[in-house]
C-alpha cells in the first residue's frame, strides 16, 4: 500500500496488538436516537483499543460504551475503524476516549518487542 504522495504506508501503533476474543457488552446509539445493547467479542486488543466484531451499524467517531462482563469495568470509546463483514457482524476498530489500558487486564510487550527466533531442534 502507498500513501497520497505514493510513498510506502507503514501502520504505527502506540502498542502491541494481543489476539484474544474476549466477551464484551456493547452500548450505543442508532442514528434515529434509539439505543441499542449488543453482545459481542474481540478479535484483538491493545492498550489503546481493541478490534471487534458486531452486528449493529456503526459509523467512524461514532462513541461507544464498552462493558467487561467478567470485571463489570466499563470504558467510553469511538469508533476508528471499520472493516469487512463476515457472518453478519463487522469488524470494528475502537480506540479509548480516555487512557483506559487495564481495561483489559493485561500486559502488553513494549512496541519494539519482536520474539526471539526459534532454535531448530
Amino acid at each position: 500500500m502507498a500513501d497520497k504522495q505514493g510513498q510506502p504506508w507503514v501502520e504505527s501503533r502506540r502498542s502491541q496488538r494481543i489476539v484474544v476474543r474476549l466477551a464484551l457488552l456493547i452500548y450505543g446509539t442508532h442514528d434515529d436516537g434509539t439505543p441499542f445493547q449488543e453482545e459481542s467479542f474481540t478479535i484483538s486488543v491493545n492498550a489503546n483499543g481493541a478490534l471487534l466484531m458486531m452486528s449493529s451499524p456503526v459509523k467512524i467517531r461514532q462513541k461507544l460504551l464498552l462493558t467487561n462482563p467478567a470485571t463489570e469495568e466499563e470504558a467510553q470509546c469511538e469508533v476508528a475503524f471499520l472493516g469487512p463483514k463476515r457472518g453478519g457482524k463487522s469488524e470494528v476498530g475502537v480506540e479509548f476516549v480516555a487512557p483506559a489500558q487495564k481495561f483489559w487486564r493485561m500486559n502488553f510487550p513494549p512496541v519494539d518487542w519482536k520474539p526471539a527466533p526459534r532454535k531448530k531442534q
